[in-house]
């Protein structure tokens, strides 16, 4: 999907959808962010 294609999904989505896709988004960021950690130790 393409930037702009899935700014059109997001936007048209229900408010659910909206906060799941923000969840799952801050979710692996956080667990990139944990491996990148890892990996500097």
């Amino acid at each position: 999907m393409i930037p702009s294609d899935f700014r059109d999904f997001f936007i048209n989505s229900d408010a659910l959808t909206q906060q799941e896709i923000v969840s799952s988004l801050l979710s692996l960021s956080i667990q990139e962010r944990e491996v990148k950690d890892n990996k500097d130790r």
